[in-house]
């Protein structure tokens, strides 16, 4: 999955980046959402982008919050990684700030522990997203950035059995949080 990335991004780059005389120069940045750090987890996020479009590639981990976790079960937590395209408007978007939309494709790994028994299985999904997002700068390339969206589990089951538990996992869930990034050039 890790090649697909590559390749993909390498496409991309060569694809959104052409020489034109006209246009501003390639930038380079880093993000990381702050909310899977309070749920035992991590998110980093690199980006390369031009005149307003990016592509990122992010990878991330987190525990599902306690209160989302089904009856029967312990805990739960997912990894993911994926490639992401962003698409600023507005007269700031050649320099990444403002309104922006974004789609994607990604892997998650969803595993569950069941509370009796410490049984655990894990899912492999492949993933589609949508989200919505406006970025802030705060002082010389320090951005925050404020965002929501969807992510449809294309290929989830309907149930997922471990020991005797069974979880009925839904196919679109909300995602979103707050990102904290730095335009490194």
């Amino acid at each position: 999955m890790k090649r697909l990335f590559l390749i993909l991004l390498i496409f991309v780059s060569i694809n959104l980046f052409a020489q034109q005389e006209n246009e501003r120069e390639i930038k380079v940045g880093i993000e990381t959402n702050i909310l899977p750090f309070f749920y035992n987890g991590y998110h980093g996020s690199l980006w390369v982008g031009k005149n307003g479009y990016r592509a990122r590639l992010v990878a991330a981990k987190a525990d599902y919050p306690k209160n989302t976790v089904p009856d029967g079960f312990r805990k739960m937590t997912l990894s993911f990684y994926e490639i992401e395209f962003d698409i600023f408007f507005g007269d700031k978007k050649t320099e990444f700030l403002g309104w922006w939309l974004a789609t994607g494709i990604g892997q998650t790994n969803h595993q569950v522990t069941t509370l009796i028994n410490d049984l655990t299985e894990n899912v492999n999904t492949i993933d589609i997203h949508i989200g919505i997002g406006y970025t802030f700068n705060l002082w010389k390339g320090l951005t925050v950035n404020p965002w929501g969206g969807l992510a449809w589990h294309t290929n989830f089951p309907n149930e997922i059995t471990v020991g005797s538990e069974v979880w009925e996992p839904k196919s679109i869930s909300p995602v979103g949080g707050l990102k904290i990034g730095y335009t490194i050039f």
